[in-house]
């Protein structure tokens, strides 16, 4: 059998059109890679490897949310970090540490936690096909905005939390480290 000079010089072009669409796909995934940290396991296990977030893991297990956590369906959880917490005080943060404080903590929490996984990429080209902010509902009933520019993200308006530049993919979700406590809707 023998092989004609133009499909040679076809599968050549093929191929000369192939590869700088793979070495971009690979920048991108370096790029992603770079912003993510993967850890095998579900969220909760991936929470207890993050450093600077006691606060949040100590109140997710009082509150019960470890079972949730560990469980197949998928969550973005917007983590705040231990310096958020003491922007709450002393008093109010050892108030949601007890029984009666419990149902308030639990309604703080799921204002942190939004059903699905949000990838950074795909929330950046949202907000840039938005030209603005986008609209995420939380498992708390109430909608949270996300909006930004380049690698900036925060949440609600103009001084809300920022997410921090890197996110953490476990196999059930995604974790953003954020730099304040979202409030409660109605609070």
């Amino acid at each position: 059998m023998e092989i004609s000079k133009f499909a040679v010089a076809l599968a050549g072009a093929a191929l000369l059109f192939t590869l700088p669409a793979c070495r971009k796909a690979d920048e991108a995934d370096t790029r992603v890679a770079a912003e993510t940290n993967v850890i095998n396991g579900d969220l909760a296990g991936a929470i207890g490897e993050l450093d600077n977030v006691g606060t949040a893991r100590s109140l997710l297990d009082f509150a019960g949310f470890d079972e949730i956590l560990s469980g197949p369906a998928p969550y973005t959880i917007f983590l705040p970090d231990d310096t958020a917490f003491e922007g709450l005080g002393e008093e109010k943060l050892a108030f949601l540490k007890t029984e009666e404080g419990r149902p308030e903590l639990i309604a703080l929490l799921r204002t942190h936690i939004a059903p699905g996984t949000l990838i950074r990429e795909d929330i950046k080209s949202a907000i840039a096909s938005m030209g603005g902010p986008i609209t995420v509902a939380n498992v708390g009933g109430s909608d949270m905005k996300i909006g930004g520019s380049g690698d900036s993200l925060i949440l609600g308006i103009s001084g809300g939390p920022q997410l921090m530049p890197q996110s953490v993919r476990a196999g059930n979700g995604v974790i953003y480290v954020i730099d304040a406590i979202i409030p409660p809707s109605g609070s």
